[in-house]
Order: C-alpha cells, then structure tokens, then sequence
C-alpha cells in the first residue's frame, strides 16, 4: 500500500519537488497518462514562470491543491492522461530552477528602485515640533531642547539613549518614514524596529514605569528586549498588541479598517484598544483585528516580513491590494481602466531593489493585465 502511494503521481512529483529524488521514469510516464492535462499545463507554466525565488515547498503546495480537488484516483489519471510528454520536460524545469536557487538570482536587477528618482528622506520630529532630517551616511548626535542626548542617528539607524537618569523628563519622538523608504531603529530599552514605507512611530525617550508604550501608523517588524517588569505595547489604529519578549510584525495603515499582527516568535496578545475581545497568538499565526472583532488564522510568518529581507511576497492576493504596496514603495498614483481587474489574483515574490517596469512586468506574466506606466503614474488596463 505504501510503494504504490510513492508510486502515485502524488507520490513522485512529492518527491521530485521535495526530496530531489531520482524515480522510477517508467512509473512517472504511466501516471501521467490522461485525457485532459490543460489543467495540469497552465498550473505548471504558471509556477514556471513564477520562477522569481523557487521554493519547494511552495511549488509542492500548488501542485498538491490542484491534485486534491479531485475526489478520486480515476479522475486524477483522466486529468492528466497522454500528457507524459509535455509534462516531464517541465517537471524537470521546475526541479532544475530548485536545484539552481541558491546559486543563480532569481532576476537581474538594478541598483535604483523605480524608473524616476525618489528622495527618500526620513525624519525625526521631536515634542516641541522641531524637525530633524536623519541622515543614512553621516554619524550625528540628536540632543532635546535641555541639551540632553536623545539619539545618534548612523547608517540609516536611529539608537535611542538607553541612559536614565533620575527624576529624567519623558518626552516622546516620531520617525516619520515617507513613501519608497524604509528605517531602522533601536529604542532606548534595546527594542529594535524596522518601519516600512509610508509609516510613522510615536515613543518616549525614556522608557519609564511599569510599560513600554509606542504607537505605530503604518507597518512595522519588532523585535522586542525582554523585561518581564514592563510589558511593551504597540498601538496601531485601534490594536494593541502586548508582548514581553518577541518578534512579530504589524500592518496598520490609515484608511484600512483591518490590522494584521503577525507572530514569529513568542507570544503576543492582541485585542481591540478599546474593548474587551483579545486573543494570544503562538508562532506562524496572525490576528485580523476589524471593527473591534478580532479572528486568527493560520500562516507562514515569513511570507509576512519577507519586506524586512528586501522582496515582497504575495500569496494570490488581489491586485488592488498589490498595488497599494506598491504605491507606498515606488510613490505611485495607479489608476484603473475597470474595476473588475482589481480582484485579479497573483502569487510571487519580487525583490524590492527591482525597478517598478521590473515588477509589474513579472504581474504581467501571469494575469491577464497589462500596465502602462508614465514617470510616477500606473494605469492598469485588461490583456489585449
């Protein structure tokens, strides 16, 4: 029963994709045999053609719910018979692409990121409203109106000063992180946070008392010092997430009524800011926080930091969706020809480095729209 669950088609692509196994060709040739492949074809053109960063897992994913939607082993074999020919060729392709990743990039890219300059600055704007703009090169002392050193700003990190003093005034700051950038920062407890474009977070400098407040607009990846003394909170719209000692992400924009909290490590408790409703989240899991109800699901937490490691990762999310990050990394202002492409779905990961002609043109491949782009302006229109 075992050698001919190994010997299914299910089996040998499993271990063709997985394991990188040598198999039995005869007993592939003998499953591949069907009347309709179609299926079959466009879903492996497809997760060829998506071959940005292959990932053998992801690629077996896919090949095992197209499998799975077939209540039987006869209706497996009728989908794919006589396609032996066509589909070793590309069986092999997709393995070959695997076996290549870790030595050949996934695209050839260019330094600048869309095809006109953006400036990106970011600044720090302290209490009293002054505005300061960080520097990514130089290596600069930030002092409070007092004189007191409040940060040095170096290589595109802010390190707040971890020095307290007593009796010491709290007074709060505000990197302000605009679109088509990003930031580091590393709080005056050793918390280290990384903002993505378009965002903004709001802290105090100390930290002091029996918490860590800080309030996020925009996204955000943690990392936070433990200190069982003082739980450290996010606010973010109308979230808040407590942890002790963590890693996780937050997604919260304005003018998206939804928050997302995505948990890497450790625990985290997530509720509405004002309401009762909370949940704790374990590893790989993430809260929807949407008019004070909160829901969880399962997921890959690094498919949802992978912006961390420089490549947007998209899990068939709708191109409305899509184009909004886009937006905030690129500065763009897209607009629609229809709205019925907005719901398009597209699964990838791109690297962030790419140009804008780059990215949207790996979209192209494999949805049925075409974009015109002009300087900062995206018009998305449907496939002649």
């Amino acid at each position: 029963m075992e050698n001919e669950r190994e010997n299914s088609i299910d089996g040998l692509i499993r271990r063709f994709l997985l394991k990188g196994e040598e198999v039995d060709m005869k007993a592939l040739r003998e499953e591949l045999k069907g009347e309709d492949r179609d299926a079959v074809k466009r879903r492996l053109l497809r997760l060829r053609k998506m071959g940005l960063q292959p990932d053998r897992m992801k690629i077996w994913r896919e090949v095992q719910d197209e499998l799975a939607r077939r209540s039987t082993r006869q209706r497996v074999l009728r989908y794919v018979r006589y396609a032996a020919v066509f589909l070793l060729p590309l069986l092999l392709a997709c393995i070959l692409l695997m076996r290549q990743e870790r030595n050949v990039p996934a695209l050839v890219v260019e330094a600048g990121r869309p095809d006109t300059t953006i400036v990106r600055k970011v600044f720090l704007l302290l209490e009293g409203g002054k505005r300061i703009e960080l520097s990514t090169l130089a290596k600069d002392s930030i002092h409070g109106k007092d004189g007191k050193l409040l940060a040095i700003d170096t290589s595109g990190t802010l390190i707040c000063n971890a020095e307290e003093t007593a009796n010491a005034e709290v007074s709060y700051q505000t990197v302000i992180v605009p679109r088509g950038g990003e930031y580091n920062l590393v709080l005056s407890d050793g918390t280290r946070v990384r903002l993505n474009a378009d965002s903004e977070l709001r802290f105090p400098s100390p930290f002091t008392g029996k918490e860590r407040m800080v309030y996020l607009k925009g996204e955000g990846y943690f990392e936070v010092q433990r200190d069982s003394t003082a739980p450290f909170r996010v606010v973010a719209n109308d979230a808040i997430v407590e942890v002790l000692g963590t890693k996780f992400n937050i997604s919260a924009y304005p003018g998206n009524d939804k928050s997302f909290t995505t948990l890497v490590s450790g625990s985290v408790k997530v509720g509405a800011y004002l309401g009762d409703e909370s949940v704790v989240l374990k590893p790989d899991e993430q809260a929807i926080l949407s008019h004070g109800e909160v829901q969880v699901k399962k997921v890959n937490a690094e498919d949802y930091v992978s912006w961390v490691n420089g490549r947007f990762y998209f899990e068939k999310m709708p191109l409305e969706e899509i184009l909004v990050q886009l937006e905030r990394w690129y500065d763009l202002q897209v607009f629609w020809a229809s709205e019925e492409l907005k719901v398009y779905e597209f699964t990838g990961a791109v690297w962030r480095d790419n140009t804008i002609r780059q990215t949207l043109d790996m979209i192209e491949k494999t949805t049925d729209v075409r974009f015109t782009v002009s300087g900062r302006t995206v018009m998305v229109n449907a496939s002649l």
